[in-house]
């Protein structure tokens, strides 16, 4: 939504009279963006919520719509201070993979932690193998 509103604060700040039909084309270039925001957040709510259960040995059950998908957090999984890379693939075909980014914002502080935890745990099963 941020990104909206800077994109027509841009639009609004055109200097004014730079060609012919300014006015229109700014109109028109703001009509369009109100409409695709307003699409993409109409969009964006309808996307169901998922519950994910994860163990701290990287198994990683997500549920959604009643539906249930298993995935193993992988190996290259990787932790800062604010943002999780989480490479999560699939336990029947291998080729099969996801990437989550989970923000620091998004979960709780003990959740977050606990996911750091897991993603270290799995690096370091990592190395142990090699």
């Amino acid at each position: 939504m941020v990104t909206y509103l800077v994109i027509i604060a841009s639009i609004s700040t055109w200097q004014s009279n730079i060609f012919n039909y300014q006015l229109l084309v700014q109109v028109l270039f703001l009509f369009v963006v109100l409409i695709y925001g307003y699409k993409s957040i109409v969009k964006q709510g309808k996307i169901p919520q998922s519950v994910i259960i994860f163990s701290q040995d990287g198994k990683w059950l997500e549920t959604v719509s009643g539906e249930q998908v298993s995935w193993q957090v992988s190996p290259q999984s990787r932790a800062t201070r604010l943002v999780l890379f989480i490479n999560i693939v699939s336990p029947l075909t291998p080729q099969k993979s996801q990437w989550r980014l989970i923000y620091k914002d998004q979960v709780n502080e003990q959740y977050f932690r606990r996911l750091c935890r897991v993603i270290i745990f799995q690096q370091q099963n990592a190395t142990r193998i090699i």
